[in-house]
């Protein structure tokens, strides 16, 4: 074989050989910005020395064990840097160009449990936010409460627990290994009386009471909705406020456990000399007029201007007022007509003529 040939043939080689290395480094520079964290386990591998190929688990101080070296720190090292300090270690006194590669075969998890899409296990790779962590696991569900997301983390052996608010922390609260991520959901409030859907539902954060009631298909017709009772648990004690919808609702924050009540109007009864005297639903703005209207109008033996509408307050005093409806009917003057309450009684009489 001419000398030319040999070089020829020796060419080759480094070729191959430089390629084969670069092959095995590229390996660990997929993500070449990675830092190497506790928890993650590492394929080490020497070229040529196959007794050096090791699979080692990084432990919770960042520390792996190696051949000839001992424990050695590698945690928050990227691949390329882990492999240049082991090939710098071996080089002391055991090896002599020795080529390090380093794989990440798996890496370490941290875990999402709660109100998220899919609970589970996940790989930490690389730098990783409470949001980002938090869209691995499919997004939050419905009645996540995303004010008070709860991360435990075990640090130094002891446990630390961070609560969060996603939308002001998910993105600059950044995740470590093992950590667990608690989604909770939100609290309820109960509903009950005169709404189309009565139950217990879930209270996002600075809900008001008019976007809750809406939950519940809204109060019904007879609803006193200027009277809406909350009771609320105050520690110990039991605290009740009186809310009037239209003016507060939009404004009232509920709370967890809050429990609300809407009662009905009390009904207004029409006695007497009607066509169909009985008890009538009563709705704010409703007159005198209106009710004898409700009952069927008069009879023909009917006292129609000597209508007695008999109203008792809470202390139980009972006034009496006298409406001409037969007047305000004839005239249209409805300035006459007398707006009532709800429990009123109206009573119409007989003409004695």
């Amino acid at each position: 074989m001419n000398s030319n040939m040999k070089n020829i043939i020796f060419l080759i080689f480094l070729i191959f050989l430089s390629v084969d290395t670069y092959g095995q480094r590229s390996s660990t520079d997929k993500m070449p910005n990675y830092k190497i964290k506790a928890g993650d386990t590492l394929d080490i591998s020497v070229y040529g020395e196959p007794d050096l190929n090791k699979t080692v688990k990084v432990s919770e101080d960042g520390k792996i064990s190696y051949p000839f070296i001992g424990d050695i720190k590698i945690v928050d090292l990227t691949i390329s840097e882990a492999a240049a300090k082991i090939e710098e270690l071996l080089k002391d006194g055991y090896f002599v160009n020795p080529q390090v590669s380093i794989f990440v075969k798996e890496y370490a998890k941290f875990f999402v449990v709660g109100s998220v899409r899919q609970e589970g296990r996940y790989e930490l790779k690389g730098n990783l936010s409470l949001i980002e962590a938090i869209s691995l696991a499919g997004g939050l569900i419905e009645n996540a409460d995303p004010s008070k997301v709860r991360v435990v983390r075990q640090s130094t052996g002891q446990e630390q627990e961070y609560v969060l608010d996603l939308d002001t922390q998910g993105k600059n609260f950044e995740i470590e290994p093992m950590d667990r991520i608690i989604v909770g959901k939100y609290g309820k409030v109960s509903i009950l009386g005169e709404v189309y859907r009565p139950d217990n539902y879930f209270l996002k954060k600075d809900a008001v009471l008019f976007d809750v009631l809406a939950q519940a298909g809204g109060p019904r017709d007879n609803a006193n909705i200027g009277k809406i009772v909350i009771s609320r648990k105050d520690g110990k004690e039991t605290k009740e406020f009186i809310v009037d919808l239209n003016t507060e609702g939009k404004n009232f924050i509920l709370k967890v456990g809050d429990a609300i009540f809407i009662k009905a109007y009390e009904k207004v009864s029409v006695l007497g000399a009607v066509n169909r005297a009985g008890s009538y639903d009563y709705k704010p703005g409703l007159t005198a007029v209106d009710a004898i209207a409700l009952a069927g109008g008069f009879t023909e033996l009917a006292s129609r201007n000597a209508v007695k509408v008999i109203r008792e307050s809470k202390s139980g005093r009972r006034k009496t007022f006298i409406v001409p409806v037969g007047d305000i009917l004839n005239s249209g003057d409805k300035s006459r007509d007398l707006l009532l309450e709800e429990g009123d009684t109206i009573s119409v009489s007989e003409s004695a003529f």
